[in-house]
């Protein structure tokens, strides 16, 4: 017996659904390069929180035809190539809806851009980028004319206040035109970092002030379709940037007062959920690496209750580390043969560090915290994470007047698990009764507290 057809083709469409297969077309990136070098390996990266790679092939006579993965959703997507030890790459607006093609002449003197055959998005992405930098390139050249011309009473000063707003005027065009036939490629212009828009009402020393008061008030913060680009990531460092460099010449505590009204700033802008999310986490992540603990403390406990996605426990360790080592608790013993090494009875303050022969800022700084403190009235208790002891020896021997403890056990080390240490060096200040002072995770924070 036959099945008939429309019959046939519903017990097909369950077998696949049933089966967790999709179908549809595979759309690729077809390439050649041309010019002097010789391609090995392409790849596409996705951007996030960090840039992760979605798909790569092997090159064969400088030609290539990558696959787009079936889940990849519209965003701006990095394409990168290697010859050798070398690699560069440009970005791309994949929307899974079409084949992408393009040949691109490599250069040793500079980038030449690529000419797409296939992709009418990226062809008028490329397009549009070029004009939006053009006229970006002239509002500041114009703004710097503006704000440095000492007579600003001389007629050139109103003539440059209109040429910019005729700039500005242009690019507001220029994002409406694109909004009715490439909607997403307005989005991205829309949103890229804003131009320090000049208010002629205000006095020259006061622009500045204005651009950052500002900085958010054209930024599309609650835009899903922004999270697969780099447009979050680079607004944001650019904006803590500004304040690292403003505030460079403060006093720790004072600058660190700025940067968490800075991350205040930023998050107040970010409203819906999954984009703020994304803030903090870029925030978190951002604070990690650059080490300031006192920062990063404060997003956690003020921004605790919103879902982190970095590490499912990152956020409850670190609240309960800042909780048991916040200044004013007793410091946990690290006991060696039975005896607590911290433990002493004389009024000396203690400089508790952990640290680690393969850790090369360690290597830097704890003969500078040596020198430092050996004419000082303060103890030196050092926390090893090494696991070799033939590399671990011979340095323990040169620090002779340090309290020294190594258990070869790394991270899994109990005093590592104590103090919650996430990376090295980190130091304690301890009283002579052993309260927790400070935590620091550089040696300069900490010798400009000492």
């Amino acid at each position: 017996m036959k099945l008939k057809p429309y019959l046939a083709l519903i017990v097909f469409t369950l077998f696949y659904l049933i089966n967790g297969v999709t179908y549809g077309q595979q759309h690729t990136i077809e390439g050649k390069f041309t010019g002097d070098f010789i391609i090995d390996e392409v790849s596409l990266l996705q951007y996030g929180l960090k840039s992760q790679t979605i798909a790569t092939i092997q090159v064969t006579n400088n030609t290539f035809s990558l696959s787009i993965p079936k889940d990849a959703t519209l965003g701006i997507y990095k394409f990168n190539y290697k010859a050798g030890q070398s690699q560069s790459g440009f970005d791309l607006i994949v929307n899974n809806k079409e084949d992408i093609k393009f040949s691109i002449i490599l250069s040793p003197t500079g980038f030449i851009p690529p000419v797409f055959s296939k992709s009418e998005v990226n062809t008028q992405w490329l397009i549009e980028q070029n004009s939006a930098m053009a006229i970006n390139k002239k509002i500041q050249v114009l703004q710097q004319a503006w704000i440095a011309y000492p007579d600003r009473k001389d007629k050139i000063v109103p003539t440059l206040e209109k040429k910019i707003l005729k700039l500005n005027g242009a690019q507001s065009d220029q994002i409406n035109r694109l909004n009715k036939t490439y909607p997403f490629v307005a989005t991205v212009l829309r949103n890229i970092q804003p131009n320090r828009l000049i208010n002629p009402s205000i006095s020259v020393d006061k622009q500045d002030s204005l651009f950052i008061a500002q900085y958010w008030d054209h930024i599309n913060t609650n835009d899903l379709s922004l999270l697969n680009t780099p447009i979050f990531n680079d607004l944001i460092f650019r904006y803590i940037d500004y304040y690292l460099q403003k505030d460079k010449q403060l006093p720790k505590h004072e600058k660190d007062a700025r940067l968490k009204q800075c991350v205040d700033h930023i998050l107040s802008s970010f409203t819906q959920e999954d984009t703020k999310a994304f803030a903090i986490n870029y925030l978190t992540m951002g604070f990690k690496q650059i080490g300031n603990e006192d920062v990063l403390q404060y997003i956690d406990e003020t921004y605790s209750n919103t879902e982190q996605c970095d590490n499912p426990n990152a956020l409850n360790e670190r609240l309960e580390g800042y909780k048991k080592l916040k200044s004013g608790n007793k410091a946990p013993a690290i006991i060696e043969s039975g005896k607590d090494i911290l433990a002493h009875n004389s009024d000396q303050q203690t400089v508790l560090i952990f640290w680690a022969s393969w850790c090369p800022h360690c290597m830097e700084e704890i003969p500078q915290l040596y020198a430092h403190l050996k004419d000082k009235n303060i103890r030196i208790v050092a926390v090893s994470l090494d696991t070799d002891s033939k590399a671990y020896n011979p340095i323990k021997e040169k620090l002779s007047d340090m309290v020294h403890y190594c258990d070869f056990k790394k991270w899994d080390s109990k005093p590592v698990e104590d103090y919650y240490i996430k990376g090295t060096p980190t130091y304690f200040l301890l009283d002579k009764n052993n309260t927790i002072v400070k935590k620091y995770t550089s040696f300069k924070t900490l010798k400009d507290s000492l």
